[in-house]
């Protein structure tokens, strides 16, 4: 799955969607939109009670595109 991500470029999709780009190093993941840079996740912060799981998300809740 992550080779077709790859292939995608960021330019090439219409303004509504946005790839969820995720960084892997040392055993910290961080995952971010890639139109607007909004955190998505991150796996050195504890999730906050009530805190939506947003790995999962189907929108950015910053900028609102879709993620794929």
């Amino acid at each position: 799955m992550k080779e077709i991500y790859k292939r995608i470029d960021n330019d090439s999709l219409n303004d509504n969607v946005s790839i969820r780009k995720t960084k892997t190093r040392n055993g910290i993941t961080k995952m971010n939109c890639e139109k607007c840079g909004c955190l998505l996740y991150d796996s050195t912060s504890p999730k906050v009670e009530g805190q939506f799981d947003l790995v999962n998300a189907i929108y950015c809740p910053k900028c609102g595109r879709k993620l794929i």
